[in-house]
């Protein structure tokens, strides 16, 4: 008898030491609350609390149900009439040494932790019911449907598209888009990509001809690319002249893979490396230190953009010198071909603070050249000129008359002056004018630099007019 009224006495006090709302009842009746259960229902004290009665405090009273009974939702009628989700959990306890319920109660709200994980539970199951929804629906087309990102990589594709392509998807997941084409195609892909006026028209997969369609950019810049079968009546595209039939055609296709093989050799390491420096520099793990770290980190990520492009650009250089580039001349404006570039390249140049200024003269002749090709080279010396400015200066791109039946383009800079290299020398590629000159030589132009450090560089883009093509 004395150790039951020494456990008597001490119950309250165990309750008082609970954090969460708690109180014991037993057939119906309450016996007791902490103070923490009090505050919950807003009654005075444990009589006024047990006058009211478990049925009016509780819409549901949760029933012990095994020695680990679930917690359940229910709502608690408080003093001033208002309800109070809560979460309750009940369990057998001793009560002045006789059989009693403990009710433990947790008050839900909209910041409730545990509800949030469930809520986001929930949330991903759905999304991922949506997103394998999406996946079959993509699946079940008979065109291949490509999603890439900003740099022309490939971010997911749809069964169809690993089809086309004759390729696992995991082995070419984050390599170029570009690279999976025939070289006479590499080019007409670029332009699709970069938003170049005009359709690409026809392009081919391992000779099979296909047409290819791609959406604008959106916010994240990433883009959708949908590939369909070529109609029957389609024009192919054509092998180069350079390439006779039969076996050596054979040969440039093996040459297409090597060089895809290669490309993707290349951009998997590099796009780790430039992944990798930009989740150090969020310092997911902790604080990097040294304020040193981070520049170098900024450095190895800009390294390794460089060494993409000029990836991209190396495959683009291969396709042309191999005599794979496809030409379709036409009659062309060679200062609205000009306009174009600038306008797209005027961010980065702002971005950089560099100006850039425009004199086109109005009274030039046409060109009959290829346009996607002649607005590559274009594009490719006026975006080098801006990045050899520093902040401040200038970049000036012109358009004029030069001798007999020619017209240029000049883009002049006022950055450091670059090396002056020989005609189709490495030099070239250090200055990233080896693919502009062989893209200007191939419409039958040529491609001139001159540089000075007080000055400057020069670089003169010159092509036949129409009428000296034509005559």
């Amino acid at each position: 008898p004395e150790a039951r009224d020494s456990a008597a006495s001490r119950d309250p006090d165990f309750l008082a030491g609970l954090p969460l709302p708690t109180l014991v009842h037993r057939d119906g009746a309450i016996l007791a609350a902490n103070q923490a259960a009090l505050a919950l229902t807003g009654y005075a004290d444990v009589p006024a609390l047990t006058k009211a009665g478990l049925e009016h405090l509780f819409r549901g009273v949760p029933q012990p149900d095994g020695p680990e009974p679930a917690a359940r939702r229910t709502a608690v009628a408080a003093a001033d009439g208002s309800t109070r989700p809560v979460e309750a959990m009940g369990g057998p306890c001793t009560w002045e040494g006789r059989p009693a319920t403990c009710l433990v109660l947790r008050p839900l709200d909209e910041a409730d932790p545990a509800g949030a994980l469930t809520a986001e539970r929930l949330a991903r199951a759905a999304q991922a019911e949506r997103t394998a929804a999406a996946e079959a629906a993509l699946d079940a087309l008979e065109a291949g449907v490509l999603t890439l990102d900003g740099a022309g990589r490939i971010v997911a594709l749809n069964r169809a598209a690993a089809e086309l392509f004759g390729c696992d998807p995991r082995e070419i997941v984050g390599g170029s888009f570009v690279a999976l084409f025939d070289r006479a195609s590499v080019l007409a892909v670029a332009d699709a990509l970069r938003g170049a006026a005009g359709s690409p028209g026809p392009v081919s997969v391992a000779g099979r001809a296909l047409t290819l369609g791609v959406s604008p950019a959106r916010d994240d810049g990433r883009r959708v690319a949908v590939l369909n079968a070529a109609p029957p009546l389609a024009v192919q595209v054509e092998p180069s002249a350079d390439v006779p039939p039969g076996p050596t055609a054979a040969s440039g296709g093996g040459l297409d893979s090597a060089l895809a093989r290669l490309d993707r050799a290349f951009r998997g390491p590099l796009t780790g490396m430039i992944e990798l420096a930009d989740a150090m520099l969020k310092e997911p793990f902790g604080p990097l230190g040294d304020v040193r770290y981070r520049g170098c980190l900024g450095q190895i990520r800009t390294s390794g953009e460089l060494m993409l492009e000029r990836v991209g650009e190396l495959l683009d250089l291969a396709t042309v010198e191999a005599g794979a580039l496809r030409l379709d001349p036409r009659r062309i404006a060679l200062n609205d071909v000009v306009a174009g570039c600038v306008a797209r390249l005027q961010s980065e140049a702002a971005r950089g603070r560099i100006v850039v200024r425009t004199s086109f003269s109005t009274d030039l002749d046409d060109l009959e050249a290829d346009e996607h090709s002649v607005s590559r080279a274009a594009c490719l010396v006026i975006e080098h000129a801006i990045r050899r400015s520093v902040a401040g200066g200038q970049v000036i791109v012109s358009t004029g008359s030069t001798e007999s039946a020619a017209i240029a383009l000049r883009v002049r800079d006022t950055g450091a002056g670059a090396t002056v290299p020989a005609a189709g020398s490495a030099g070239d590629v250090e200055d990233g004018l080896a693919l502009p000159r062989a893209l200007v030589e191939a419409n039958g132009g040529r491609l001139k630099l001159s540089a000075r450090p007080e000055d400057g560089t020069l670089v003169e883009i010159i092509m036949p007019t129409r009428r000296a093509a034509n005559g």
